[in-house]
Order: structure tokens, then sequence, then C-alpha cells
């Protein structure tokens, strides 16, 4: 394979493409292979005739032809501090469920009192979780 080089305005395009590529074909990864250890959210139309070693296969192959791309046209990959990455998505986490506490829900109209009390003890467990992390 030859390498091409590239402006810096083209390199960072494609990197940004690339690593967007990359990013959505891991998270469709997970929804498919990892889908049982979800809680949230669950696939409707799963069953035996679907077959998801076909679509492993092809997400493999992506992920190769990124690799590939990341190479040929001399792509850097950006480095993070594992603290870092945990920090942000702890800061995000916690952000979320302070929104979420039954005083903030109150756009949404009144939150039931009797269990006003209740909820934000989950809420707060979790907070807790969350800085364990």
């Amino acid at each position: 394979m030859e390498k091409i080089g590239l402006s810096d305005n083209h390199k960072r395009a494609i990197f940004s493409a690339m690593f967007l590529i990359e990013k959505l074909t891991i998270e469709l990864e997970n929804e498919l292979l990892h889908y049982h250890q979800k809680i949230m959210s669950t696939i409707t139309d799963l069953d035996e005739t679907v077959d998801l070693q076909h679509y492993a296969t092809i997400i493999e192959e992506i992920k190769t032809k990124v690799r590939y791309m990341a190479d040929k046209y001399n792509l850097e990959p950006t480095s993070y501090d594992l603290g870092q990455i945990i920090n942000s998505r702890k800061s995000k986490m916690w952000e979320i469920l302070c929104d979420t506490k039954s005083s903030k829900l109150k756009s949404r109209g009144e939150f039931p009192p009797e269990y006003a009390l209740e909820f934000d003890a989950d809420i707060e467990n979790l907070l807790k979780l969350t800085e364990l992390i």
C-alpha cells in the first residue's frame, strides 16, 4: 500500500469522518452483540432468523477498513488520558442524575410528593455509586 500525504486540513476532515465511523460501528456492535446486557432498552425484532454473525463480520470489515485508511492517509490517533475519560463520563452522569431529582422534574408537572423523598434517595444512591467510578 502506498501511503498518501495530504494537507493537514484534509487529514483533519478524513480523521473526523473515520473517528465517527469507528464510534458508530462500535456502538452498533455493542447494540447487536451485547443487547442482552441492556436494562433500559430492548431490541424488539430480534429472533433466531437474525444472523448476528453476519453483522459482526461486516462490522469487523469496517473496522479493518478504518485501520487501513488511517495507515494509508497517515492519520494519527488521538490519545486520551484514562482519568480524563472517566472524569468526563462521571461528570455527565452526575449532571444527568442531578437534573433528574424530583425538584428538577417540575417542568414535567408536579412530582408526586409522597414519592419525592424515596425517589431522591434512589437518585442519591446512584450519585454515590457514580462517585466510586
